[in-house]
């Protein structure tokens, strides 16, 4: 990710080039979502029993990953920002599929935690984010339908990646699985980065050259005239409303992270503290999933008519009335499917929300700084939300009084919201 050499010029695709990536990155997001962070759910009992590793040390891995994930993310957003996605996400895919070699040949924790920590290396090269910035650094402004898309299909790895695991796991085995995680990442996933996204445009060497560079920059011929140095953007170049902005959705969607995450790692044994059985539970669970895709897809059927910031209002208060559910109902499975439907839709909107939003108050000139920054603190929260709320349930809470703390969590996400929304539209804080 070297700064060394000054960035070209993004190309601009045409909306069918754009639309043809964008189902690309969908199915890179399924691979790198399904495998990186799905499977392990599948694959986690046998690679206990056979590592002899703890629960808690197997998915301590993991969260460590989600760290790295989090903390590398404003690096790769300034990378993408700069010199664009394509060398970027690729490399990213390869070392995805040497973490898997890594894991798939562990002989014992060590062994283990190696693996995932390159894994943690991958993740910011391959999920949404560095998506995101990429199709809007290509996009020439248009990019809620591509976003979409993707998120479209990134809602459905869960779905895909929870039973091919399964049959993967029992035909070959965990180890075998790992390895074909790491065939996928490296023979379907390198190679649609590599050829699908384009190659940034030099700025010079030609007249030719500067004038294709013009028709294919975003900002028109005032960029292409720029010099190979760049004005400061983003963060450096912010107004003190911008960050105050920045600052609260920050907060809002770290909130947000960290209900998704406790709720979906605690959710059986809170729906079972409230009365219901295991099964009613599991089904309550597996509503969340198609309720993200349906929600995604009622955006891309209403032409994304709604405004990025009312749509990000409607994501937060459809969760916050989903944990509300939650926390008053008791052993109702109708309560609980209402939960599922709101929460699963709320939390689908959210990720399209997140994106959009981003590039709607802080503008697409920085768009992966300023996603990469926000991603920093959302991944770092998500990663240790279930190690929180267990030890606020084992330090006396307990399941009947955990969903009372999530309610507090998403209102103050709801309220943070708010707050950050500016009142007049975002011109006046890029």
């Amino acid at each position: 990710m070297s700064r060394s050499s000054a960035p070209g010029l993004p190309v601009v695709l045409d909306p069918a080039s754009l639309r043809r990536l964008s189902w690309a990155f969908g199915v890179t997001q399924i691979v790198s979502w399904g495998s990186l962070f799905y499977a392990i759910g599948v694959l986690g009992k046998s690679i206990r029993a056979e590592l002899g590793i703890s629960e808690p040390m197997l998915f301590a891995a993991v969260s460590g990953a989600l760290l790295i994930n989090g903390l590398s993310a404003p690096v790769v957003g300034r990378h993408i920002d700069r010199h664009g996605g394509r060398r970027l996400m690729a490399v990213g895919s390869l070392v995805a599929a040497l973490a898997f070699a890594i894991i798939g040949l562990a002989n014992g924790q060590l062994m283990y935690f190696a693996g995932w920590l390159v894994a943690g290396i991958a993740m910011p090269m391959v999920f949404y984010d560095p998506a995101f910035a990429t199709v809007t650094r290509h996009s020439g402004g248009s990019y809620r339908q591509a976003l979409t898309m993707i998120t479209l299909f990134g809602g459905l790895a869960g779905t895909l990646f929870w039973p091919l695991t399964s049959v993967l796991h029992d035909a070959l085995g965990w180890r075998g699985t790992c390895g074909v995680f790491a065939l996928m990442h490296l023979l379907v996933c390198m190679p649609i980065h590599w050829r699908m996204i384009p190659a940034d445009v030099p700025r010079s060497s030609s007249t030719g050259g500067v004038a294709d560079a013009t028709a294919a920059s975003p900002a028109g011929p005032a960029a292409a005239a720029g010099s190979a140095t760049p004005s400061p953007r983003g963060w450096a170049a912010a107004s003190p409303q911008a960050k105050r902005a920045f600052v609260w959705l920050t907060i809002a969607y770290s909130f947000n992270a960290f209900n998704m995450a406790a709720l979906l790692v605690h959710l059986l044994f809170l729906l079972q503290a409230r009365g219901l059985t295991l099964e009613q539970a599991v089904l309550i669970g597996a509503v969340i999933g198609p309720c993200q895709v349906v929600a995604r897809l009622s955006d891309v059927v209403m032409g994304g008519r709604i405004k990025p910031l009312t749509l990000g209002m409607i994501a937060t208060s459809l969760v916050a009335a989903g944990v509300l559910v939650i926390a008053l109902s008791g052993a109702s499975m109708i309560a609980g499917l209402a939960f599922a439907v709101l929460f699963g839709m709320g939390n689908g909107l959210q990720t399209i929300a997140r994106g959009l939003v981003v590039g709607e108050i802080f503008g697409s000139s920085a768009y992966g700084e300023w996603l990469g920054r926000m991603s920093r603190y959302v991944f770092v929260v998500h990663a240790i939300a279930p190690f929180a709320l267990s030890a606020l349930i084992g330090a006396g809470l307990g399941y009947e009084n955990a969903a009372w703390v999530l309610v507090a969590v998403t209102l103050s996400a709801l309220v943070a919201y708010r707050v950050a929304i500016p009142r007049r539209t975002t011109e006046a804080t890029r």
